[in-house]
């Protein structure tokens, strides 16, 4: 299995940038569904985009977690992903 990384961005104020790269299925989201779940919360956070250009492998789980934020109005297709 590759190494997992999630690293969250602050760049802008109200913008969260979550950048994840490696492997992402069911049993290793952990990190991932903490770094969305804890920008979602934020009051302050009025956007958030999910780069994922350094994943290799996603099973549904990694779809479905932009879908839960997006109930939650804070999803944003808008936001420019970063490219490597």
């Amino acid at each position: 299995m590759v190494e997992q990384r999630v690293e969250v961005h602050c760049d802008e104020p109200g913008v969260r940038v979550i950048v994840c790269s490696g492997e992402f299925g069911q049993d290793v989201l952990g990190p991932l569904r903490a770094a969305a779940e804890a920008a979602v919360a934020d009051a302050a956070v009025r956007w958030i985009a999910l780069d994922v250009t350094g994943v290799e492998f996603a099973d549904s789980t990694l779809l479905n977690l932009p879908l839960c934020c997006c109930v939650r109005g804070v999803w944003s297709s808008s936001v420019p992903l970063r490219t490597a």
